[in-house]
């Protein structure tokens, strides 16, 4: 007979009865079923003070199961399974030292009991312990080969440690012991999918699918994957196309998709923006669904009024969880340094997980106020209304699980997204995208859900960086001394596939050159760069030199210490342009379809730059590169120019004039029952 699912519920119903030889029974069996808590030394003894630990711990009810097991431990000091269950409690609520102390005596008295040593494993484990958790999920398997438990916690430690192979396996061999296992199929098509393995990533979610045991919400990820390295545009096309499939899928089916999948779903759309394509529809259609199928994300807080001009201050709420020393802090930065405080008030919402640095007390301290957002999304928007925000910016929505929830609703009568991450929300609740004219191509409000806003300078105050005081060479760096440097120093999956072709014509114009580009934190998509370029660029494998992550004055080195940078195309550079011009580095560029392959040039347009290195057709790209990076008066004579004309792209306090115009008007057409009309400017040359 097998061993009822509802076992628990099941002995406390017998045990309530009074019916102990029966509870007894169902002990054995769940002994013979791998619950090493009924080991037939403890049957002849069971009682009720084991029964109230069982129901405590069915329950989950931590606080009283301590209470419980502390008294019974005083009675009988040398019982491992009180012992056990004391140290089970005090992990769940994050007491370690506590139950390690506990949990090791215990494994002392039951040294079989491999549930016992799982529990120490996971509490090494969030001790940072790491050696000493896989060893003791290594004993266990050792005293009892095949325990899926132990086998999938150490496949789950495994992928902690970065060993990724060793985790798919272990998953691999859950998966084949327990076909049912909804959480290691559910954990092996992720991690192949965030390794790049798209094909084997949708292998093994059909295979998950078939199983019928995935967790809720998992097939909002297996049913919308994208490459993060794609091979070519025929294969960015391919995945595109079941993208939108997907969404229809989903779109048909019922039932909410579950927290686990939404804490993951930013990361759904961020990909598209990388296929030089137009997002708006998809992206649209993707919001649809998930407001339809998670109807917690649809949310409207009541709003206060809008001041008149003049009656109070203007009250915006900055919006991120990258409000620190990243790339959104600094693009944001000038904004919070500068915005007249006679006329706004500013709070910044840091959302959960942001990264406390520094740099983010810095901004912190430039603003009225600022907060840490809770972890739950009902008190966060709570949080939020509480502030009643005339206007919420939030400097991206895409990149953020968390920000992405809070922009679903309506928190204030105007939302803003900007360009940290340049593609449409998609969302009915942002109102503008906030970009320039100097970057926005022709007709470019049919790319955006929001109402295009276009600033006349790029959307950005940003600080003079500060330069190392002591720049490493290139040897410190590991870049060649010799031979031209041409360094694309960007995250990998902005290099598009048409881009190989223009790495691999200056590989070839340049046979003394070097190409430098950076790993990435997950280092499969550095083979997965390899393996596309072997097939199709094969010079570039050899060509082409892959240097470490880098602390920020080695990456400033290695921008003033290259002789040419090169934009990616489709989906260029914000920050490294500001910084490039920082000191001095020319910036070889070609302006795309989309605003985010425009900004360079953009930019070189806001300084005036009379000869920038911007390529008219792609084909000029290649040879436009070359002859930079061979002409050293030329590279001298751009950073003079440029040096002379930067003080236009750094601290540009009109461009916070053009957007305190922009905050103002759209507030007072909000209070009018209205937004902006299409093609709205602000003023140029004095104060909205």
């Amino acid at each position: 007979m097998p061993l009822p699912t509802d076992w628990w519920s099941e002995l406390e119903r017998l045990m309530d009865a009074g019916r102990a030889e029966e509870a007894r029974r169902l002990l054995a069996m769940a002994h013979q079923a791998g619950w090493s808590g009924a080991t037939p030394e403890r049957l002849a003894i069971l009682g009720e003070e084991q029964a109230r630990l069982i129901r405590l711990f069915e329950a989950g009810r931590w606080p009283e199961l301590i209470t419980e097991a502390a008294g019974q431990l005083a009675q009988r000091p040398g019982d491992g399974f009180v012992r056990k269950a004391l140290g089970t409690a005090l992990l769940q609520q994050n007491r370690l030292a506590e139950a390690d102390a506990l949990l090791l005596e215990a494994v002392a008295i039951l040294p079989e009991d491999v549930e016992l040593l799982i529990t120490l494993g996971v509490t090494r484990w969030r001790q940072n312990l790491l050696e000493d958790a896989e060893t003791l999920l290594r004993h266990a398997l050792a005293r009892h080969p095949g325990h899926v438990a132990a086998l999938f916690n150490l496949a789950n430690l495994l992928n902690a440690r970065g060993d990724a192979d060793g985790a798919i396996a272990a998953w691999q061999e859950v998966i084949r012991l327990d076909a049912r296992h909804g959480q290691a199929h559910f954990n092996l098509f992720t991690r192949l999918l965030d390794l790049g393995r798209i094909d084997d990533a949708a292998l093994a979610y059909r295979q998950a699918l078939a199983s019928g045991t995935l967790p809720p919400g998992a097939q909002l990820l297996g049913e919308l994957m994208l490459p993060r390295i794609p091979t070519s545009q025929t294969e960015i096309d391919h995945w595109r196309e079941r993208f939108r499939e997907g969404i229809a899928r989903l779109e048909a089916q019922s039932g909410e998709p579950g927290w686990d999948a939404l804490h993951r779903e930013a990361s759904l759309s961020f990909y598209l923006a990388y296929h030089d394509r137009c997002d708006r529809d998809l992206i649209v259609a993707l919001n649809r669904m998930l407001r339809a199928r998670a109807p917690v994300l649809v949310h409207h807080a009541p709003l206060q009024t809008l001041p008149r001009p003049g009656e109070r201050r203007i009250r915006v709420g900055f919006v991120s969880r990258y409000l620190n020393d990243h790339t959104i802090g600094r693009l944001n930065e000038g904004w919070l340094r500068h915005l007249d405080r006679s006329r706004f008030e500013v709070t910044l919402f840091h959302a959960p997980g942001a990264r406390n640095d520094p740099f983010r007390t810095r901004l912190d301290a430039l603003a009225d106020a600022a907060c840490t957002l809770p972890q739950e999304l009902d008190d966060q928007r709570r949080t939020i209304a509480a502030a009643a925000p005339d206007l919420l910016f939030y400097p991206e929505v895409g990149m953020s699980p968390a920000v992405h929830h809070l922009a679903h609703a309506r928190l204030a009568p105007v939302q803003v997204v900007g360009w940290g991450h340049p593609d449409t929300t998609g969302l009915p609740t942002v109102d503008y995208f906030l970009s320039s004219a100097l970057i926005e191509p022709e007709g470019a409000e049919a790319h955006y859900s929001e109402r295009l806003i276009r600033l006349h300078r790029l959307p950005c105050c940003y600080p003079v960086p500060e330069l190392p005081a002591k720049m490493p060479t290139q040897a410190e760096l590991g870049v060649p001394e010799h031979g031209r440097i041409y360094a694309c120093p960007q995250t990998q999956f902005k290099l598009h596939p048409a881009f190989d072709r223009v790495l691999s014509d200056i590989a070839t114009g340049d046979p003394d050159g070097c190409i430098v580009l950076l790993e990435w934190r997950e280092p499969s998509w550095t083979g997965l760069l390899r393996a596309r370029w072997a097939k199709s660029h094969p010079l570039l494998p050899e060509r082409v030199r892959f240097l470490p992550l880098l602390p920020r004055e080695h990456y400033l080195a290695l921008l003033a210490q290259v002789d040419v940078l090169l934009d990616p195309i489709h989906f260029g550079s914000g920050n490294t342009f500001y910084e490039a011009m920082a000191v001095g580095t020319p910036v070889v560029t070609w302006p795309g379809r989309f605003m985010r392959g425009r900004i360079v040039a953009g930019g070189y347009r806001q300084m005036e730059i009379a000869a920038p290195p911007v390529a008219k057709e792609l084909a000029d790209y290649a040879p436009l590169a070359l002859a930079f990076a061979h002409d050293e008066a030329r590279r001298l004579a751009f950073t003079q120019e440029v040096a002379g004309k930067r003080a236009s792209l750094f601290d540009d306090r009109s461009v916070v004039r053009e957007f305190a115009s922009f905050l103002q008007a759209a507030v007072a057409a909000a209070g009018a029952g209205t937004r902006l009309p299409e093609g709205w400017r602000p003023p140029q040359g004095r104060a909205g």
